[in-house]
């Protein structure tokens, strides 16, 4: 067996080219998609994923306890606070398009202002989010800054 750990769309495009057995993501919306145009055999729910902010210490947009991420989303555009987003149509990236329109707010306007689409993975996305004191949503990220 051999891993090839890529974001969501890369991975259900190697899955479409017949270059994979198996996939395992998670952007529940692009799964059924690949399912209903009969690329996939079978699909099983194996975990979930919540969706969590960070940002940097001095908080400009006010959200540091707010158990609602789209109201925390709405904050932090209203703020015109720096985010970074990973930008690269991974499942993480979807999740994050989805919470931003649930919260009225149009990142298309405001890219290259205070929303930052850098098309990298959640590395290079959690440097940029700290050397600019900037928030960065996902899961993973909570645990890796809380290690810092």
């Amino acid at each position: 067996m051999k891993v090839v750990a890529v974001g969501t769309g890369q991975a259900l495009d190697i899955g479409r080219r017949g270059d994979a057995d198996v996939v395992f993501v998670h952007d529940r919306p692009a799964e059924d998609k690949f399912m209903a145009e009969g690329q996939g055999v079978k699909r099983y729910d194996v975990m979930h994923n919540d969706f969590v902010i960070v940002g940097p210490k001095s908080d400009p947009a006010h959200i540091v306890g707010d158990k609602d991420v789209v109201d925390a989303l709405k904050k932090i555009a209203t703020a015109k606070a720096p985010f970074i987003s990973r930008g690269d149509h991974s499942g993480t990236h979807e999740a994050e398009l989805r919470l931003w329109k649930a919260a009225g707010i149009d990142v298309g306007d405001a890219k290259g202002g205070w929303y930052r689409e850098i098309g990298q993975g959640m590395g290079q996305a959690l440097n940029m989010a700290t050397s600019s004191n900037a928030y960065l949503g996902s899961r993973n990220l909570a645990v890796v800054q809380e290690s810092r």
